[in-house]
């Protein structure tokens, strides 16, 4: 893994198979091999998997990203929170560190939990995810949503707020894809196995 403390792409860089595009922003956060941002991409405090790349304009704040995903344009993933239980909803209530530079008073509140985006999942551009939810495996976020929970591995979620639309498999189907993790591979070993993985899965059904 190569650790970026901050980087601010002004033309297009490779080094060690990771492709940072015109205007890549990229703040304490580390990348496996072959990993893509296209323009404008900003992030911050991230982990990305290899083979997953970010589109346009997209911004992740405190995310972990998983591998062979891929993230449309235009997204905003981590979204802070303010607290619904105080007597304010202002950062004033809550957080030294805010605009003002002075706080009213200061509690123990996590403003900007992790998110965690699993393998093989899709986010549609311009999706909204909310801090501290955690998407699963192979999931599918329908273009436009905007998430405010967890989604479970390979459910596809649509709508404001997203909810659930149906399930890409079986859930026999479902249970052996988890159970293979064939993201785990390389490109090369993937495409050896591609052929097995099909038959034993899918039992050599279209789907």
């Amino acid at each position: 893994m190569r650790r970026v403390i901050f980087y601010l792409a002004n033309f297009h860089l490779r080094f060690k198979k990771i492709v940072f595009r015109f205007g890549s922003y990229a703040q304490n956060s580390s990348f496996a091999e072959y990993v893509h941002l296209d323009p404008f991409v900003s992030l911050y405090n991230c982990n990305l998997g290899g083979y997953t790349y970010v589109s346009r304009s997209t911004t992740i704040v405190n995310g972990r990203v998983g591998r062979y995903t891929s993230i449309g344009p235009e997204c905003k993933i981590g979204l802070g929170r303010h607290p619904l239980q105080l007597l304010g909803t202002s950062p004033l209530f809550y957080n030294r560190k805010n605009k003002f530079n002075f706080s009213l008073r200061n509690v123990d509140f996590d403003e900007l939990p992790l998110i965690d985006i699993g393998n093989d999942v899709w986010v549609g551009a311009r999706v909204l995810v909310m801090s501290g939810c955690k998407i699963g495996d192979g999931a599918v976020i329908a273009a436009g949503s905007v998430v405010t929970k967890d989604v479970e591995p390979y459910s596809i979620v649509g709508g404001v707020p997203a909810k659930f639309i149906k399930k890409r498999f079986s859930d026999e189907e479902i249970d052996k894809l988890i159970n293979l993790g064939w993201w785990t591979m390389n490109h090369l070993n993937l495409n050896d196995v591609l052929e097995n993985v099909v038959d034993n899965v899918f039992d050599s059904k279209s789907t």
